[in-house]
């Protein structure tokens, strides 16, 4: 048998039995349900995959494949409900053998490569805490917390040059912003109200917030400046 048809035979195997057997750093793609798995690999029941980091770090997966930032190939498959059967590894095994047996239903999902993730996460100031991920990727390097991507971007741009990786979640993090906001009358009193305002305003400085915000000013430029003139 060669490593190409192991991979894919052990590839059937249940996720948690693929991580026992060590199998998962042979595996060049995994399904994005089952990378959130191992990013929170106690949010085992619905309620708790409610929870917000997990919706926030799912969010952003979606967004950096919508945007483009999460670089591909990688594709979108429907997969047909399956059963899996393997032998039984408890320590009871010896006295009462009993093969175990798993139904998975079908599902459509994407499928995500294991170094374009890996290039991915490393733009992310905060992954997720309790994260076994590296049984996958290896080694994992967290971010140092820093200051906000604006203070580094205007040093960078200073010099010239900006890293391509911050100019990408500066990209996605817009994008989001603006998805979520609603005009309030001025530019300041639509960021103090975005339902993310705190998220946003801990990354990024109050002129590049209003910059945003005025791409969906409606007023006209020179009728900007302060409140809205009273009638």
């Amino acid at each position: 048998m060669t490593d190409e048809d192991d991979t894919r035979q052990s590839a059937r195997l249940p996720l948690t039995e693929r991580a026992k057997r060590g199998l998962l750093p042979k595996e060049s793609e995994l399904w994005l349900f089952e990378i959130m798995e191992l990013e929170f690999p106690t949010a085992i029941i619905t309620q708790q995959k409610k929870q917000l980091d997990y919706t926030e770090w799912e969010n952003a997966i979606d967004a950096a494949i919508r945007f483009g930032i999460l670089e591909g190939p990688y594709r979108q498959q429907v997969q047909e409900s399956e059963t899996y059967h393997f032998p039984d590894t408890s320590k009871w095994a010896n006295f009462h053998p009993m093969p175990q047996t798993i139904h998975v239903m079908g599902y459509s999902d994407w499928r995500l490569p294991r170094e374009s993730y890996r290039a991915w996460r490393t733009t992310q100031a905060n992954p997720p805490a309790g994260s076994i991920i590296h049984l996958w990727l290896g080694a994992t390097l967290t971010p140092p917390k820093s200051e906000p991507i604006h203070r580094q971007t205007t040093e960078l741009s200073a010099s010239g040059s900006r890293h391509p990786a911050e100019m990408r979640q500066c990209v996605t993090d817009k994008a989001q912003f603006l998805e979520n906001a609603t005009w309030q009358g001025t530019q300041q009193a639509t960021v103090n109200n975005h339902p993310e305002a705190s998220r946003f305003k801990a990354r990024y400085d109050t002129p590049t917030l209003l910059r945003w915000v005025s791409e969906i000013d409606p007023r006209p430029k020179d009728k900007r400046g302060g409140r809205p003139h009273k009638k």
